[in-house]
């Protein structure tokens, strides 16, 4: 048996950015209906990305699976997908 971990990402470098991520997004959403979505996901800084995942890894994930909300702008260097693997991957405890 593998221990896998399945999460929805977005990297926000503050709540600013969050907020603009959520207007482009999800116009017109009702705000308590993203934000609650948005809390259930993992998100944050990459700092705070790296810290959840971290513990995952700390505690026997072998696989982490990751859903971007954004992936139709992979290519243009600002998805979540590629601000990931730039700015949180580095910060990751290696998968045993």
């Amino acid at each position: 048996m593998r221990v896998s971990v399945e999460r929805t990402c977005a990297v926000f470098a503050n709540d600013a950015e969050r907020q603009a991520y959520i207007s482009a997004g999800w116009p017109g959403a009702r705000p308590e209906k993203i934000n609650a979505f948005l809390d259930e996901c993992c998100v944050g800084t990459p700092a705070q990305i790296a810290k959840e995942l971290n513990f995952y890894i700390e505690r026997g994930a072998e696989l982490i699976i990751l859903w971007f909300q954004d992936l139709a702008d992979v290519g243009s260097g600002s998805s979540m997908a590629e601000r990931f693997i730039r700015e949180v991957k580095p910060l990751l405890k290696e998968i045993a």
